[in-house]
């Protein structure tokens, strides 16, 4: 499948500087060996964006309703002081990589909250969101105060923001590259935020102060999907998932719900918006929106999922990276909706190995964990599957090809073990069919699949 996908190409341009030289020509590179969450509390105070004064709301577990899956407590100005319970328990920030919560946590941060905790092989998620003061001034001391000034101007899509560094500069090269990273970390991490590119203008003295002009991709669309994003959401996860649901089987209902819902955008009528997570909500997305969509939904119902960047078939491409059981898998939605192209009922590209995505994809391997287990590839998972059939032997066709013609049905998959020449195989499957046919072979590691379109 050729994945037609334009990478967004972050860009700066320094407007205006000024560099004022003092005697004391030294850039203070010192590392702060604090917490981060503690770094970004200073700089949220400091600049007005969450008070301290009012007390924590205690969330325990065990004190909730737990008859629906999910459960929204709504929106709260203050923190939350998440209580550990026996279970597992884990945590997203707006869809950000789930982390488990070993021990009483407390959550201040602005933001979507997702907390997901399975007891006794049940599992349910209760999400919350905590409000801050949207600021375009910030005073920022530390790498976690850029980001989280910066987040707050991506997802409310203010058009500037101001950042008053304490820290000195003397090269605009090396202060821009330290804003790109962590506005193209940002991108990566969050996969709600939209962003395009940004204007710069900085002055320097022994402070550093930056004023960002910032862009975003088809703003009429986006403020739209933004209005509606939260109701569209909330009304998902009862209707996917319920609470005896493994965490395999969550993966594969949102797998399955966007091969359902989303078309490829081929055509390019909405080029930015297909780029994002709202694009793919809203059903039509490239390879990028695929992905964030998974991300965010996978990481808010407790499936550790991030964003691989790479290419495909020598394609710029995105896809994801998924852990299972603590085990790291491929998974690519974009190449396993074919849409109106699809043959048989196999759908691939789901929990694969490096080795079986290395025939067709290229990612820097050493930033991400080694895929080499295959115990939640798809057909090695207690899953139900239509139109899947086991084929060992030459002679077991013929009884299965029988069985799909007397049940009249037009798709299915052969999953081919110890038939090695496929000329054989094909024409053995003709001689029962006895009327034409399309079909696709794929290899895998170990088995082919043969799937079948009467």
């Amino acid at each position: 499948m050729a994945i037609n996908y334009i990478k967004t190409i972050l860009f700066a341009v320094v407007l205006f500087l000024v560099i004022v030289f003092q005697t004391d020509f030294i850039i203070n590179m010192t590392v702060h060996h604090f917490d981060k969450a503690e770094m970004a509390m200073e700089a949220l105070i400091e600049n007005d964006i969450v008070t301290i004064d009012k007390k924590s709301i205690i969330l325990n577990p065990n004190t909730i309703n737990n008859a629906n899956f999910y459960t929204d407590l709504g929106e709260v100005n203050t923190s939350y002081l998440i209580k550990k319970i026996e279970g597992e328990m884990y945590l997203s920030r707006d869809g950000s990589k789930v982390k488990p919560i070993l021990e009483d946590t407390k959550v201040y941060l602005p933001g979507k909250y997702f907390l997901t905790y399975i007891i006794d092989d049940k599992t349910n998620v209760v999400s919350f969101e905590i409000l801050g003061n949207v600021n375009k001034y910030w005073v920022v001391k530390t790498e976690q105060d850029i980001e989280e000034a910066l987040k707050m101007a991506f997802e409310n899509f203010l058009p500037e923001i101001t950042l008053n560094l304490q820290k000195k500069y003397t090269d605009v090269n090396i202060l821009n590259q330290e804003i790109f990273a962590i506005a193209e970390g940002l991108i990566y991490k969050y996969p709600k935020l939209v962003f395009e590119g940004y204007q710069l203008t900085a002055t320097m003295s022994n402070n550093t102060l930056i004023k960002l002009e910032l862009d975003y991709p088809d703003m009429e669309h986006l403020s739209y999907y933004e209005k509606t994003w939260g109701e569209i959401y909330s009304s998902l996860p009862n209707k996917l998932f319920s609470t005896d649901m493994k965490n395999y089987e969550r993966e594969y209902e949102i797998y399955k719900y966007l091969i359902e819902h989303i078309q490829y955008d081929f055509s390019e009528v909405l080029p930015d918006i297909t780029h994002t997570l709202y694009g793919a909500m809203n059903g039509i997305a490239v390879c990028d929106g695929y992905s964030k969509l998974m991300m965010y939904i996978c990481n808010s119902v407790g499936i550790p999922t991030e964003i691989i960047s790479g290419t495909a078939d020598d394609i710029p491409h995105a896809w994801n990276k998924i852990e299972i059981d603590g085990n790291s898998y491929h998974l690519d939605v974009t190449w396993a909706d074919q849409d109106s192209k699809t043959i048989g009922t196999y759908l691939d590209y789901f929990n694969e190995t490096d080795e079986y995505m290395a025939k067709t994809h290229v990612w820097e391997k050493e930033k991400y964990p080694a895929s080499i287990y295959t115990e939640a590839q798809l057909l090695n998972l207690d899953i139900p599957l239509d139109g899947i059939y086991y084929i060992e032997f030459i002679d077991e066709i013929s009884p299965v090809m029988d069985e799909v013609l007397e049940t009249n049905q037009t798709e299915i998959s052969l999953i081919i073990k110890n038939i090695n020449d496929e000329e054989v195989l094909i024409d053995t499957i003709s001689e029962q069919i006895k009327k034409s046919f399309t079909y696709q072979l794929i290899d895998k590691v170990g088995y082919q699949v043969v799937s079948i379109s009467l």
